[in-house]
């Protein structure tokens, strides 16, 4: 039985995490209006992209996997044979570490950046302001006010558990379930996860938020750097519950057949897998067109296919019925003063420095 294992088992939280990402601080700049981009325009970057030699590769730093990157290259190029696309994959924090240096020491070697953290590249200045023909079909919660990003799919934050480890019977129904004793040394959580506090802080308000965490953190939680390892971790049974965990993660290990499900607690934090184009990008023909693709159906069925929320609201999940009457409140990632507030609330409810 689970809780008969679970009971006088302790484990200790591990030491160490991924070192801190630059904090960006807004500029006092003017922003510049979005271009509003006719459909007609599409077929004039490829044209004028086939023209130019530099435009004809298109970087894109992305945290996707590579099933996701090799399919939307392969569609990609069924509809535009003279682009391609030029992946670097990555964690979200190390590539935005990676792009926030380049910005200081104008040495900016990307076109189109794809993550988490996506919002961060407008506060720094660096996202072209434009409305692309595909976007007007994306979900108006998951576009910036000012063209700077559009979400590509909404990443869903919710618990998930290992099936060998957690029985229907005493699966957990709320985060205050959480606080069995049962649970103590079996539960695991990513390392300096700020937009979830931040969305149960906004949800919850300070003084509920800061009861509940002070009490898981009595539990012996475990944690891991990233949101891939954590739930590869629990998936594998060395934890039975990751008390938050990505949506889109936790289904690609149980479409491979991985003894995990998940559970939402409503409202659900939900983030924007932002897309932002490069204020800076000399093959803007090209960049725009790659963009303008990864917003249509054909990319976002791909990415449904992975297990992720698409963004359009003509595109459904797979399978249809993922998400359905669950309500999602969508969180950014706290910037400047707000991050700092947040990694210092983080510190001080887990103990950890």
């Amino acid at each position: 039985m689970f809780l008969a294992a679970l009971i006088g088992t302790a484990l200790g939280c591990s030491v160490g995490g991924p070192a801190a990402t630059p904090t960006v601080e807004p500029s006092p700049s003017p922003v510049p209006r979005p271009t509003a981009e006719p459909a007609a325009a599409v077929a004039s970057w490829y044209v004028a992209a086939q023209a130019q030699e530099s435009e004809q590769a298109v970087r894109v730093r992305a945290d996707l996997t590579q099933a996701e990157t090799d399919a939307l290259a392969k569609a990609f190029a069924r509809r535009y044979l003279q682009v391609r696309i030029d992946w670097r994959r990555g964690s979200d924090a190390d590539l935005l570490q990676q792009t926030l240096n380049e910005v200081r020491t104008g040495t900016a070697d990307w076109d189109i950046y794809i993550g988490d953290s996506g919002p961060s590249l407008k506060t720094a200045r660096q996202g072209l302001r434009w409305t692309p023909p595909e976007g007007r079909a994306v979900s108006p919660d998951l576009v910036d006010a000012e063209g700077a990003w559009y979400a590509l799919a909404a990443t869903y934050h919710v618990v998930q558990y290992n099936t060998d480890q957690v029985t229907p019977n005493v699966l957990p129904k709320s985060y205050e379930a959480l606080q069995h004793p049962g649970y103590f040394g079996r539960l695991a959580l990513e390392e300096q996860n700020l937009v979830w506090l931040r969305g149960l802080d906004e949800t919850r308000g300070r003084e509920a938020t800061t009861n509940l965490v002070r009490a898981l953190a009595e539990q012996a939680v475990t944690f891991r750097r990233d949101a891939r390892t954590l739930v590869a971790f629990v998936t594998a049974g060395q934890q039975a519950v990751a008390i938050d965990a990505r949506l889109d993660v936790v289904e690609r290990e149980r479409r491979a057949g991985g003894k995990t499900l998940w559970v939402a607690y409503d409202p659900v934090i939900a983030q924007p897998l932002a897309m932002v184009l490069s204020a800076a990008t000399d093959r803007p023909n090209a960049t725009k067109l790659v963009g303008n693709f990864l917003l249509s159906m054909d990319a976002q069925a791909i990415l449904a296919d992975a297990g992720r929320v698409p963004s359009r609201i003509d595109v459904d999940p797979e399978p249809q019925n993922l998400v359905r009457g669950i309500r999602p409140r969508i969180v950014l990632p706290p910037e400047g003063p707000a991050e700092r507030e947040y990694r210092r609330l983080w510190s001080d409810l887990w103990g950890r420095r």
